[in-house]
């Protein structure tokens, strides 16, 4: 082996060897889903359920309505469950598989911040530091097998700013590359919006500045039609459906999370503590400080001003918006890899021009930087809670599963009330776990006012007859008979059985009668609960319904009852 892949193979080594203690250690007792690692996950089972039926038309169509979370990791998800079984497990294993690929991506974009002449006969340090910062940081292990869009979407984010920074060679003029890779460009950040929206708004608001910065004020140029053009026209065929910008927009922008007064003290120094908590520790806090302010005034390459603009431009975003997560942040997390990487190899080239005095400092530095992310990684991968094999389990599910199993057609309404289990847990376990349940006729899942009004509109357009039923039977797939059926009240909070009780009982006592309901289970909070069952005793009892039962769960403070006609 040649000195040239000594480098290479040893990162490769170090990826592959973190993955193994995460897939050891973590995975097995990472413990039951969250709930939005639930909602990412059952989206996933909704997809794969599409392509197991060979259902194109509904593929497309659920896919397409996915809103606040984009489809694209939902068909990673779908893959791994059509593959490997729709478990916790494969779930984590998806996240895992992306997290070591983005140490990859760190080492071949710090590979592209010198100059092509340099890098002919240097060593790409950049780029391992840059993996080694990625494979050790504590919030990036901490979701790398969570079912969460984090790690997806800054493998995203580096993969676009891969590509950007082989763009921006400071040994080549703008327009020397060919109209393919700035079409690539325009298609990678359409691609970080599909995985992550909010990902893919900080990077491209990043490239722009920065390309404006680059061509001195003179942004239209023929590469930047050519890195539009695949943007516009996916992000344009998304938001054709003209309702899901609002949507977009409430999300993105007015639902305050968090912090309860996000302009107070507290909320104006969170973000800034975030930095530092996101770092991994102080002394790599201050690392990636320094790099930033160096070049921030070196200003020598336009690769490095990228990574700049992108964490200036996310941190005062993030500092003005009232939303307020550390992983918010994430996205400056590449950058600063990057710029830590760049520095400490430059830093190291120079003191090893130097004296000895000087190439000792350069090594103590470098022995400290690989003793801390020692460190790290020794204090980041923990064994969880409990168990991945379990994704939820407890009594109320428990009894939930064997009360379905009294009735050859039953209806669950719960609301977003719900605890242990929470709906997309439970929508997740009666349909992964018990096959109980088809995704299809899920209530954490589905649209139905919705649906039924494109029905509508489909039964109005003048189309041929089979694809006018094949239209409407997607769109109303919730409406299709099914031995299960589940109701979440406020989920979404926009449907019209969230709208008040004598909307939710109307919907009910309607869905009861199209559905020929044999039995309902009502899931409620047993002290607090908005959602108990007198909105629907009455109603239930005028039909002919009776309480066949109740059953209370101290723990998770919640009750069961049980009507049947």
């Amino acid at each position: 082996m040649t000195k040239r892949w000594l480098l290479p193979t040893f990162i490769l080594l170090a990826t592959v060897t973190v993955m193994a203690l995460v897939a050891t250690v973590v995975i097995p007792t990472r413990g039951p889903f969250h709930w939005d690692e639930a909602t990412h996950a059952f989206k996933g089972l909704v997809i794969a359920h599409d392509l197991r039926q060979g259902d194109l038309l509904s593929f497309a169509y659920n896919s397409y309505r996915q809103v606040l979370y984009p489809p694209l990791f939902s068909w990673f998800l779908a893959l791994g469950f059509l593959t490997f079984g729709p478990t916790a497990v494969t779930v984590s294993w998806v996240s895992l598989l992306f997290f070591g690929l983005g140490a990859g991506l760190m080492w071949l974009a710090g590979g592209q911040l010198d100059s092509q002449r340099l890098r002919l006969r240097r060593t790409n340090f950049t780029g391992a530091i840059a993996a080694f910062l990625w494979l050790t940081s504590p919030p990036l292990l901490a979701y790398a097998t969570q079912g969460m869009l984090e790690i997806p979407g800054l493998v995203m984010t580096s993969l676009t700013l891969l590509v950007a920074l082989k763009l921006l060679h400071d040994d080549q003029p703008v327009g020397s590359s060919p109209p393919r890779e700035w079409m690539l460009l325009g298609l990678l950040v359409a691609l970080t919006y599909l995985m992550r929206p909010q990902y893919g708004v900080v990077v491209g608001l990043a490239l722009a500045l920065s390309l404006l910065f680059h061509m001195r004020g003179h942004l239209w140029r023929s590469q930047t039609f050519y890195a539009l053009l695949p943007f516009v026209l996916i992000l344009g065929a998304w938001f054709a459906y003209t309702p899901k910008l609002p949507s977009t927009l409430h999300w993105l922008i007015n639902v305050p999370d968090g912090v309860d007064e996000p302009y107070s003290v507290a909320g104006w120094l969170f973000y800034p503590l975030a930095v530092v908590r996101n770092s991994g520790s102080p002394w790599l806090f201050g690392l990636y400080m320094v790099a930033l302010v160096w070049a921030w005034f070196k200003r020598r390459s336009p690769g490095v001003n990228l990574l700049v603009i992108l964490v200036l431009v996310l941190f005062t975003i993030s500092m003005f918006h009232h939303n307020k997560q550390a992983r918010y942040l994430f996205p400056m997390l590449p950058a600063f890899f990057l710029l830590g990487g760049y520095g400490i190899a430059e830093f190291w080239r120079w003191a090893w021009r130097r004296a000895g005095a000087w190439r000792m400092v350069g090594v103590v530095s470098l022995l400290l930087l690989l003793l801390q992310v020692g460190l790290l990684l020794q204090t980041a991968i923990q064994p969880g809670p409990g168990s991945s094999s379990d994704s939820g389990s407890d009594s109320t599910t428990a009894y939930i599963f064997e009360a379905i199993k009294e009735a050859s057609n039953t209806l669950v309404i719960g609301s977003m009330e719900m605890t242990t289990p929470g709906p997309p847990l439970l929508d997740w376990r009666l349909s992964a776990d018990a096959g109980l349940l088809a995704p299809p006729q899920a209530g954490s899942a589905a649209q139905i006012d919705e649906g039924r009004h494109l029905g509508e509109i489909a039964a109005r357009l003048p189309l041929p007859a089979w694809l006018t039923q094949a239209v409407i039977q997607v769109v109303t797939s919730y409406d299709q008979p099914a031995p299960v059926h589940t109701l979440y009240v406020d989920l979404p909070l926009r449907a019209s059985y969230s709208q008040g009780a004598e909307s939710y009982t109307a919907f009910v006592t309607d869905l009861l009668a199209d559905q020929a309901i044999e039995q309902v289970l009502i899931i409620y909070r047993t002290n607090t609960s908005r959602y108990g069952s007198e909105y629907l005793a009455a109603p239930l009892t005028g039909k002919g319904w009776s309480l066949v039962k109740t059953e209370g769960f101290a723990g998770p403070g919640m009750s069961v009852e049980v009507w049947r006609p």
